[in-house]
């Protein structure tokens, strides 16, 4: 966090223009709202690979009465090939409530499969395909 706004003061002494694409919006080339450009940028990642379908926040996953108060969660994609499905849950961070929500999942619904993307998933997905998949979205010096 601290390097980026660091590398982002040094370009602006440069009198470059920084201009980020939308986080939290709706993508012409999906047709959907996304909360973040990563959500967006692992949906269009999916959809290169042979999945049956690939929905974005599709099912709402209620919990039995918890200590954390938590009714329910919500994943990201729902992935299926066949009759076989899971979740992928795509997080730049964990804060303690996601790991409480993990924990609800794996005790209410333990035949689901659920995978997170995290940040490092996420830059190693980054490497290798964003050259080749469109409309992959990135921050742009101008």
């Amino acid at each position: 966090m601290f390097g980026l706004r660091k590398q982002e003061d040094q370009i602006r002494t440069k009198k470059y223009r920084i201009r980020y694409p939308a986080k939290a919006g709706y993508r012409n080339d999906t047709k959907i709202y996304f909360k973040s450009k990563m959500e967006a940028n692992v949906y269009r990642y999916l959809k290169t690979k042979n999945f049956d379908t690939v929905e974005y926040e599709p099912d709402l996953l209620y919990f039995k009465p918890n200590r954390f108060q938590i009714k329910g969660y919500v994943p990201d994609f729902k992935v299926s090939f066949g009759k076989r499905f899971y979740y992928i849950e795509v997080k730049g961070f964990m804060e303690k409530s996601d790991y409480q929500k993990i924990a609800l999942v794996q005790r209410d619904y333990p035949w689901i499969k659920l995978y997170y993307i995290n940040s490092e998933k996420y830059n190693l997905i980054k490497r290798f395909y964003s050259k080749e998949i469109r409309h992959w979205e990135w921050y742009i010096i101008i």
